[in-house]
């Protein structure tokens, strides 16, 4: 659960692709890569040789022998040769330097191919399976669509020919291969050697549930993200207005006193709305909404620069959903071209008192920098994580405060714009997402670390194909699809065999503009946004899920939770929440050794009602990262016995913050597991007994080394633990001392005659009264000649702190002991005769 507002390309596209090489002469071979190890897991685009043969990976693969596991590109085998390879033969020593310069000479032109195969076109439309020559050589087209684009696909030639095409003889083409004539030796001018950039050092043992990425370099680049809708106050210098008056927080008009049937409010003329699909906002008050329901303003959108009317709509009385209240009035529209001036309109009628606080745009030019920069994060630390992201909220930690709390040292960057020029050497060009269908995002995001790309807008593209950057496009995403489906079809039909099949990233493509986007693309994993409400991206998002297997997970977040949860539990997979999580790929980095505390020792068991309290959401990846971080600062911290819920997967994707956690937790802090083990899942909802323990099994080996000892355990927000269910964690996690459940108020169920699971008394409260009230009633009809045990979960969004839990602990009485949770499961084993764990 949490709070919503708040690989690779293809096969062979990876990173460390081979550069094209001409003709070499006849006593010298390619260099052989390093040698395979079977006990390495290699990323796409790793190379290596064996048996004197050099091989690039198609996707993740550990333990595939690369000469038995070998095909072109899209076969679906882990492995694509690159050709044979040998040693390089020692180079004559060069001739001693004359006393004159000595001109280069010029080589004798090559003779014509022999074969039969027409001339290569660049942008030539070709078929799989057609054959033809370029530069001296022959070849086979393996992928259509792709030898068809030219470019980056110009057999031999172009960076990734070998993703389209194979290298095939003269006699495939008919003829012979010529002899090339002798290029003379010039003289050889020396070079500097190149500065080195660190190789993909991303491993993904088996068993693991995320990968680990390399250690971060010990000074990041600080970069600033933060792209907040655009807010012009009515009363401010850029809004006009031809009739009403200032009126404090807003601009009014009322009948009788203001002209009517003119524009109140109008501008801001501003520049910096980006071309394609928005949204404007209108804040608008009404002093009655009930007394008829006849038009009352009109609110319209316009482009200035041409005059063209963009929206507009006529809100009637009725259309308030309350009075007296401001009330917010979206109106989406599509800007033909960046660099236009805005208008936004309010037209009074005169007929009721109306007030406008605001006028707003929900995007903007910063909005399609964060998703571009999202992908330089991606690119870059995908190597080494060397850029650290700042994108905070009213909900989070500080822009310095996990680079201090990890002893990471960072260089503060004032022009983001400034890392593209300083990781250049890095970038081998552009993918341009379509504007106006933004699914293609997630597509452009999931091609974008194997292709060595940037994500870019349409206008972002003008910037970076001109000097200085000079980048070419390499994919062009505008007007190749119809809709959104279409999308995410051809990502499954044509680029999902070749992706990892360990996680999938569920990533709004008008919401989450950065965060994990970046993580989602160094890793190498599809981006999705299918809703399972939706009977076609259903159907669609099973087709994803039923390939995954069991144990596997799905990241980010969904478009609703119960039926997204829902979704994958059917095939066994858990939710690691973490659409909002921004630095993965650093955090993936750190040390991975986490040292727990010891459980202190159980308070003595008396007739006493015990209340242990828990802070929930933590599950998700984004809470611990953010806002869990900043009330770990608040002051009643340590002042009280409360759990704080924590991912077990934070052992791969977050292990120094993890550490960090129970280095600095007090006698009073407790780490526990959020819903329902290592993911987000209702396991009442798994489709097999086999699958199930295994999740459990996994779920215990990571608790264990996480030091996790109780679970809250999950299945939909108000559903208790079926029989099975709790067998299952009572045999599979013996590490546990006890488990909570949703059914509110469903009192003790001991589950295999030794794990006890507590319903509890109130399953997510939103306030301190909330939580003194399910207390008292948690309480009522206690017959004090045995103890009493509740449970309290909070949700954190609404301000409750370990400060709000101090306030309730001081207004009980006596009767009351507030215990860890971890505690209060000791106390209840002791309570019915079961054995202290």
């Amino acid at each position: 659960m949490k709070k919503t507002a708040l690989q690779s390309l293809i096969a062979g596209l990876g990173t460390g692709m081979l550069a094209a090489c001409g003709w070499a002469s006849q006593d010298s071979t390619t260099a052989c890569y390093a040698a395979w190890n079977s006990a390495t897991a290699y990323n796409s685009g790793a190379q290596i040789s064996y048996s004197s043969v050099n091989y690039t990976a198609a996707f993740w693969t550990q333990n595939q022998n690369p000469s038995t596991n070998n095909g072109s590109s899209g076969s679906g085998q882990p492995w694509i040769s690159s050709g044979a390879c040998g040693a390089m033969p020692t180079p004559a020593p060069a001739p001693a330097p004359a006393p004159t310069p000595t001109p280069t000479p010029t080589p004798a032109p090559a003779p014509a191919p022999t074969g039969s195969c027409t001339q290569y076109v660049s942008g030539h439309t070709y078929n799989t399976g057609d054959k033809v020559t370029n530069s001296g050589n022959y070849y086979q087209c393996t992928v259509g669509g792709w030898c068809s684009q030219g470019g980056a696909y110009d057999p031999g030639t172009g960076w990734a020919w070998q993703s389209a095409w194979n290298q095939i003889t003269a006699g495939q083409c008919g003829g012979t291969a010529p002899t090339p004539a002798p290029t003379p030796t010039p003289t050889p001018t020396p070079a500097p050697p190149p500065t080195p950039t660190p190789t993909t050092k991303i491993t993904w043992p088996a068993g693991q549930l995320l990968p680990s990425f390399p250690a971060p370099a010990a000074t990041q680049d600080l970069i600033i993200l933060n792209a907040a809708p655009t807010v012009w106050a009515a009363t401010s210098s850029a809004a006009s207005h031809a009739t009403g008056h200032n009126d404090g927080d807003g601009w009014l008009c009322q009948t009788g006193i203001d002209a009517p049937n003119l524009y109140m409010v109008y501008g801001p003329y501003d520049t910096n709305t980006p071309s394609g699909p928005n949204t404007a906002h209108f804040s608008i008050k009404i002093d009655n909404n009930t007394a008829d329901n006849n038009p009352q303003v009109e609110i319209d959108v316009r482009d200035a620069t041409t005059g063209a009317s963009l929206a507009s709509q006529t809100i009637t009385r009725q259309q308030f959903t309350a009075a007296s209240s401001y009330v917010d009035f979206p109106l989406a529209f599509t800007m033909p071209a960046d660099g236009h001036q805005l208008e936004l309109r309010v037209y009074w009628m005169g007929g009721a008192y109306i007030k406008v606080a605001s006028v707003s745009i929900d995007r903007n030019k910063g909005q399609d920098d964060m998703t571009m920069f999202a992908s330089l994060k991606a690119l870059v630390n995908a190597t080494q994580p060397r850029i650290f992201s700042y994108e905070g909220d009213q909900f989070a930690e500080g822009q310095y405060t996990w680079l201090q709390s990890l002893g990471l040292g960072y260089n503060s960057v004032s022009n983001n714009w400034s890392l593209i020029t300083k990781y250049r050497s890095e970038i081998s060009g552009l993918i341009v997402y379509d504007d106006t269908l933004r699914d293609t995002i997630n597509l452009a995001g999931t091609l974008a670390v194997g292709r060595k790309a940037l994500v870019v807008s349409p206008s972002e593209a003008t910037t970076l194909t001109a000097a200085p950057y000079s980048l070419p496009i390499l994919m062009d995403l505008r007007g190749k699809y119809a809709n959104k489906l279409a999308v995410y079809q051809d990502l499954y039909n044509v680029y999902w065999p070749s992706l990892t099949h360990k996680v999938l990233f569920g990533l709004s493509p008008t919401g989450v503009l950065a965060s994990s986007r970046e993580y989602a693309g160094a890793i190498g994993a599809a981006m999705v946004w299918l809703d399972p409400r939706v009977p076609a991206e259903s159907t669609l998002l099973n087709s994803f899920l039923s390939s995954m297997g069991a144990g596997t997970v799905y990241m980010g977040w969904w478009p609703e939770e119960g039926s997204g949860v829902t979704a994958a539990s059917q095939y066994g997979i858990a939710t690691v929440a973490s659409d909002y999580a921004t630095n993965l790929t650093l955090h993936s980095g750190m040390p991975r050794t986490v040292t727990p505390k010891a459980i202190p020792p159980t308070p003595a068991l008396q007739n006493k009602i015990y209340v242990a309290f828990i802070l929930s959401d933590g599950d998700n990846l984004q809470y611990v990262e953010h806002l869990a971080r900043k009330l770990w600062n608040d002051p009643g911290r340590g002042q009280v016995p409360m759990g704080w819920t924590m991912s077990p997967a934070m052992l791969d994707a977050m292990p120094g913050a993890l550490n960090y956690y129970w280095s600095t937790a007090t006698s009073n802090d407790e780490l526990l597991s959020g819903p329902s083990g290592y993911g987000y899942t209702y396991p009442n909802n798994w489709p097999s007994e086999t699958q199930l323990d295994q999740f459990v099994a996994k779920t215990d080996d990571y608790l264990k080394r996480a030091g996790f000892r109780v679970i809250t355990v999950w299945n939909t927000i108000i559903g208790g633990i079926n029989a099975n269910v709790g067998q299952s964690y009572a045999t599979n996690a013996p590490s546990l001392l006890g488990l909570t459940s949703q059914n509110t108020g469903g009192g003790l169920t001991i589950f295999g005659g030794k794990l006890p699971s507590e319903a509890l008394t109130c399953n997510y409260c939103a306030t301190e009264d909330y939580i003194k009230s399910f207390i008292a009633s948690g309480a009522s009809g206690w017959n004090r000649t045995s103890p009493l045990f509740l449970v309290i979960q909070a949700q954190p969004w609404q301000g409750v702190t370990p400060s709000s839990f101090l306030d309730v602990k001081n207004s009980l009485s006596s009767d009351y002991v507030v215990v860890r949770p971890d505690h209060l499961f000791q106390l209840v084993r002791q309570a019915n005769g079961l054995p202290a764990n």
